[in-house]
């Protein structure tokens, strides 16, 4: 899932070649995913993931998320 909401300014279009782009690469990465295994997608979802994230566990069922914590101090520091 890429979440294109955090934060952005909705009212604020990207530039059409961008926009282009970015499109293009989610189509190849989904694409990439669904020939290593059938049952695989890339989901775009443009809503902040503070709101997404809760909806789509409840549709899909997920109970558990887990993730990686940065511990350096570069990445502390960032967020």
């Amino acid at each position: 899932i890429l979440s294109l909401g955090h934060g952005e300014n909705p009212q604020r279009p990207l530039p059409s070649l961008w926009f282009g782009f970015l499109l293009e690469s989610q189509a190849d990465l989904s694409k990439s995913y669904t020939r290593l295994n059938p049952k695989q997608k890339l989901f775009v979802i443009r809503e902040a993931p503070q709101t997404a994230l809760p909806k789509l566990w409840n549709h899909w069922s997920i109970t558990h998320l887990v993730f990686e914590k940065d511990t350096d101090p570069y990445a502390r520091e960032r967020d």
